[in-house]
């Protein structure tokens, strides 16, 4: 239960440099930045920077042999290099998570694709769901969690780097619930727009049977433990990073908990092509389920 030993020495001289970082005043003023606006108290705007082009990045490619090695290598150089260069708000956690090794399950339906082949290059859905009996394809996810797995992680991570910053085992910290953007993977966007003035009933019913069968897999991760409390440093959407000291976990504990105890968000992004009308019958009625 280790890693090779140069993926060692590569990630405790990035743990090193990360603790170092995390330990700066600055970081401590913005995450209580971070806290204020999230608790609706006056502050200046903060600014949050995500959804960058890594692969223009030269400089944080991974090193690393080791397929857990090269995922918190990634991480770090990538955290790193922003800190470095286009921080703005960003908050560093001063322990570093430590993924359960989380089976989220599969819904039964298949996508069918046509590829570009191209890198980062565009993808086309066909529709593989027609009809009121093609909604049965879609089933609910079975969760399951591998223990063990989870186990060997943490030690990996420890054995490297435990000795320079903490190492925290975590399972799911914030909830997403967003059925069009998936739907779409099985249900092309032209039939979508088409049917909702067309087949009404046949739309509800998919979106309907595929926020159920969500909600069954969110039970399931509840119900074994595998949704947790975290420092609230990840993105909530659009919205910025999720410390709240309103919420558990903000002390740093981490310990099991329900959906009501986190942050979750949804969103049906293809509905900006919709009435108002539409995005409320077709998308938030079940978005509050």
């Amino acid at each position: 239960m280790s890693f090779p030993t140069s993926d060692t020495a590569i990630l405790r001289d990035l743990a090193t440099r990360y603790a170092a970082a995390a330990a700066e005043p600055i970081n401590a003023e913005r995450h209580a930045a971070w806290n204020a606006r999230n608790k609706l108290q006056a502050g200046r705007p903060l600014l949050h920077i995500y959804q960058v082009p890594w692969q223009e990045f030269p400089d944080c490619a991974p090193q690393c042999t080791d397929p857990l090695a090269r995922e918190v290598e990634t991480r770090m150089r990538r955290e790193l290099w922003q800190w470095n260069h286009f921080p703005g708000d960003m908050v560093l956690p001063r322990s570093w998570p430590c993924p359960m090794a989380i089976d989220s399950g599969h819904f039964g339906i298949k996508h069918a694709i046509e590829d570009s082949k191209q890198d980062r290059g565009a993808v086309h859905y066909n529709s593989v769901v027609h009809s009121i009996d093609d909604i049965a394809l879609i089933t609910d996810p079975v969760v399951s969690h591998d223990a063990t797995e989870s186990q060997r992680r943490l030690t990996c991570l420890e054995q490297a780097f435990g000795d320079i910053m903490p190492v925290v085992l975590r399972g799911i910290d914030h909830g997403s619930i967003s059925a069009w953007d998936a739907i779409i993977h099985f249900y092309s966007i032209d039939d979508l727009m088409m049917d909702m003035i067309d087949r009404p009933k046949f739309v509800h019913a998919l979106v309907l049977r595929y926020t159920e069968a969500c909600l069954a897999q969110w039970r399931q991760l509840v119900d074994q433990g595998l949704v947790t409390t975290s420092d609230g440093i990840y993105e909530i959407g659009n919205g910025g990073l999720a410390i709240c000291d309103q919420l558990p976990g903000f002390d740093g504990s981490v310990r099991p908990c329900t959906g009501r105890e986190i942050w979750g968000r949804s969103m049906a992004q293809i509905f900006s092509d919709v009435s108002p009308a539409m995005h409320e019958e077709f998308a938030l009625r079940y978005e509050i389920m």
